[in-house]
């Protein structure tokens, strides 16, 4: 059996959005206890656009907002993000943005769709995939959006260019001076510690800009805004919306 980045990617955003993580030995903090002392599990796993929703996108009022997502931007019940905040009048989305596989995940490894328009909502599509730097600002204040939402689903690897195209997004954001607001969804392989060896900087490119540990060991938008501090210095500063992680005790 083989298996492709892209299905992997898509059945991990599908598990890091409706499953309840059991705890390693049985236990875990903030679990609930089932009645007639059946055994405790987590709670379920809420990616940040779940807190993001349920505030009402009070973080979003009056801003043009961006989306930089793919296929594993989903809700808990496999609905695109974008197709839900398009159609929520407490929210206005004017673009969309998408790195290597496009938006909707028809291009394969180390392509993407070019600028398009997605005939689902009739937003307009901005590619993203090998722009950092002034080039990716220009696109972004192209776009003219006031702020660019993040939501990608990670793999808690190092080298998983979801995470780089994070890091370019930011970067390219604070320099055509508009705001950065990163989705949260959960490590997959736990995010309890950094593992492997750290990047060497002579070795930088797109898949592993900061020298960071092959498995950085905390979501994905946590491990570029918070962990991430070799990077640049950003204004204005990247935000973050956390999401819920299920806690494993080994």
């Amino acid at each position: 059996m083989t298996t492709s980045r892209r299905s992997f990617l898509a059945a991990a955003a599908t598990a890091g959005t409706g499953m309840l993580l059991p705890a390693g030995n049985g236990s875990a903090a903030g679990t609930d206890m089932a009645v007639g002392g059946a055994a405790p599990v987590s709670p379920p796993v809420l990616p940040g656009f779940e807190n993001l929703a349920a505030d009402g996108y009070r973080m979003l009022e009056g801003q043009r907002a961006g989306v930089l997502t793919n296929m594993s931007g989903i809700t808990r019940d496999c609905r695109s993000i974008v197709d839900v905040m398009h159609a929520d009048d407490r929210v206005e989305v004017t673009a969309i943005f998408a790195g290597e596989h496009g938006y909707r995940g028809t291009p394969q490894a180390g392509k993407s769709e070019g600028d398009t328009v997605d005939r689902a909502s009739g937003l307009p599509v901005f590619d993203t995939y090998l722009r950092s730097g002034k080039a990716l600002a220009e696109v972004i204040d192209r776009s003219k959006v006031d702020t660019l939402v993040y939501d990608f689903q990670d793999c808690g690897a190092r080298f998983y260019t979801c995470d780089w195209t994070l890091y370019d997004a930011m970067v390219a954001t604070a320099m055509a001076r508009r705001r950065f607001v990163g989705l949260d969804r959960p490590n997959p392989v736990s995010g309890r510690q950094a593992l492997g060896p750290v990047l060497d900087k002579r070795y930088a490119g797109f898949v592993g800009r900061e020298p960071i540990a092959q498995a950085h060991g905390m979501p994905p938008a946590s491990s570029l805004v918070r962990g991430g501090r070799r990077g640049p210095v950003l204004h204005p500063t990247p935000e973050v919306t956390p999401g819920r992680q299920a806690t494993r005790k080994r």
